[in-house]
């Protein structure tokens, strides 16, 4: 995670990005404090439509954006896939041995249909790759996104491929066994990484170091910036229950 590659990836984004710079609707998702066009971004990225995207922002911050989205005409640059990718796969493409969701089943036939879903649909479908998550040819891990022990299961749809550092920084979340901080905990690595990454660059100083420090300075940055996400996290669990 060198820092080469950190900006490179940084400006490759700022490039393609397709929403234009208005300044409205940007609406705030989480306790992260997402802006919703970055958020879409993200989601189709993934190869996300209109109506999962709509569901997933509704789920996981208990926020309704499907005026915003269908209202606004950039959105239907971001959002050009018109199938729920995940339930397609399934049914197209049916697991040779009836889906478990256990560990045992995910060494032995999971993370290779992971990775055939991601071939054919967000690698080979999208001209912006994540090449820090969700990029499964350079990623040293399959996160299960609920873990299997909280009732996580082996769909595609509950897998992301991380890094290692990354995979870390994700079971450290205090809420794991909550679905829709799980997906929060994601967002916000993400957020960190592509949009915020020159705040927390300058934050912990890391140009004063030397070049082959600068990635483990990032890395001890990103973490503690996860844990303060972590703890606000917790206290609004703690004040506002699920």
């Amino acid at each position: 995670m060198g820092s080469g590659l950190m900006a490179t990836t940084h400006e490759k984004w700022k490039e393609e990005i397709v929403i234009n710079n208005k300044q409205e609707n940007i609406i705030k998702l989480g306790v992260g404090q997402i802006p919703l066009r970055q958020m879409c971004i993200w989601l189709g990225n993934r190869c996300y439509n209109k109506d999962l995207a709509i569901k997933y922002i509704k789920d996981t911050y208990d926020t309704d954006v499907s005026n915003e989205i269908i209202k606004t005409k950039e959105y239907s640059l971001v959002f050009n896939n018109d199938k729920d990718i995940f339930t397609y796969f399934e049914e197209r493409y049916p697991p040779k041995k009836v889906q478990e969701n256990t560990r045992e089943w995910f060494n032995a036939y999971g993370r290779r249909r992971y990775q055939s879903f991601y071939n054919k649909f967000i690698e080979n479908d999208n001209v912006i790759y994540d090449e820090l998550i969700d990029f499964s040819t350079i990623s040293h891990h399959v996160h299960h996104i609920l873990p299997l022990e909280f009732g996580g299961s082996n769909s595609p749809k509950n897998m992301i491929g991380v890094i290692t550092p990354f995979h870390k920084l994700l079971h450290m979340n205090p809420l794991q066994h909550i679905e829709k901080y799980c997906y929060q905990a994601i967002d916000y690595l993400k957020y960190l990484v592509y949009w915020n990454i020159r705040d927390v660059w300058d934050k912990y100083n890391i140009d004063k170091f030397e070049d082959d420090m600068k990635p483990k300075i990032f890395e001890a940055g990103l973490e503690n910036e996860m844990n303060l996400f972590y703890e606000k996290l917790l206290k609004e669990y703690n004040t506002y229950g699920q």
